[in-house]
């Protein structure tokens, strides 16, 4: 998992309260070693002294593994991290998105012996991670990041780290897996967290589905059809924020 307390848009955004007195740092590390309790969970942040608050927000979490690397080039981070931890297959998880669903990381996990350098999903022939639902992963091989560190040393990629192998497929063994139907419901949902406004109408969502044990696919369209504003919000703010 990858979260910082630097953002340009919402400063601090991983520091603020977000339900039930917790941070979506804190939700998201309950929810995955709920659900994933036997897998390893790694949470990597920067090594700005800024983050320091970030870091002693989860000294409490057993079992779970700190790592502090380069702010900007987080594509280092992730490689630097994996090689000290000795992970060569590993599941990408932003910090950004407190809605991350624990059966879509369990349909990449079935792909993990596949031999691919790359998985996630699709939407429209988009993969999934440059489309606002927020609520998904993606899966990437230590090997295939360290390539791509070799072939360019371009910003855009140091700092979006999966970036250069979707864009590259003829480079890498890249497999999405095709959700446009099951997502098309979901097409006005922005369910990622860049600026006050989103964490304002995720936070209203969140709450709406924690406290009635709803937080997913089944629960979001609940609320798709009893706050309709609510998409229409989220659909300008598509519009505004565009990936």
């Amino acid at each position: 998992m990858q979260a910082r307390t630097g953002s340009t848009r919402l400063p601090k955004k991983m520091l603020l309260p977000f339900f039930g007195g917790k941070t979506i740092v804190q939700l998201l590390i309950e929810r995955l070693q709920e659900n994933f309790g036997n897998i390893p969970l790694y949470l990597l942040t920067t090594t700005n002294p800024g983050d320091d608050v970030l870091i002693d927000s989860v000294k409490d979490y057993p079992n779970l593994h700190t790592f502090r690397g380069d702010e900007q080039n987080v594509l280092k981070r992730f490689t630097d991290a994996g090689k000290e931890f000795g992970v060569e297959n590993i599941i990408r998880v932003c910090a950004d998105n407190p809605f991350i669903l624990p059966e879509f990381i369990r349909d990449l996990l079935k792909e993990t012996d596949n031999g691919n350098d790359y998985t996630s999903f699709s939407f429209e022939q988009t993969p999934v991670i440059k489309c606002h639902f927020g609520f998904f992963t993606e899966m990437v091989k230590l090997t295939a990041l360290e390539k791509v560190r070799t072939m360019t040393s371009e910003q855009l990629y140091q700092e979006h780290v999966t970036n250069y192998l979707y864009t590259n497929p003829g480079s890498f063994r890249i497999h999405l897996i095709d959700k446009s139907r099951e997502l098309d419901p979901f097409r006005n949902f922005r369910l990622t967290i860049d600026t006050g406004k989103d964490f304002e109408i995720a936070g209203f969502i969140y709450k709406e589905l924690a406290e009635n044990n709803e937080l997913s696919v089944n629960g979001l369209l609940k609320i798709a059809q009893q706050y309709p504003h609510l998409l229409q919000e989220m659909k300008t703010q598509q519009l505004i924020n565009q990936k």
